[in-house]
């Protein structure tokens, strides 16, 4: 039961931790993240080339390592709500 509880409530903890993380990164670092994140889509198919190509982009402007995958995770969450709130909000239109 332990197992399918932490399962259960995982999404919602990895969402607190994006929050947390939101908070603690500048403004200017989270835009060039969501900027290198919507490039590296328009430049490559394979999903793991643009995490590959955004980490060595981040990493050039002086970030660690783990710090800019922190950043390509906050900034893909933010792309992927950004593509979803146009997505509703064309299909709203469109009603």
């Amino acid at each position: 039961m332990f197992l399918i509880d932490v399962f259960k409530h995982l999404p919602h903890w990895l969402a607190k931790a994006l929050h947390l993380i939101h908070d603690l990164v500048p403004e200017e670092t989270l835009a060039k993240g969501v900027e290198l994140v919507k490039a590296a889509a328009d430049k490559f198919e394979e999903h793991e080339l643009r995490r590959a190509w955004v980490l060595e982009e981040l990493m050039k402007v002086g970030l660690g390592e783990n710090v800019a995958r922190l950043v390509i995770e906050l900034a893909v969450s933010l792309v992927k709500k950004e593509t979803n709130q146009a997505i509703d909000a064309g299909a709203a239109a469109g009603q």
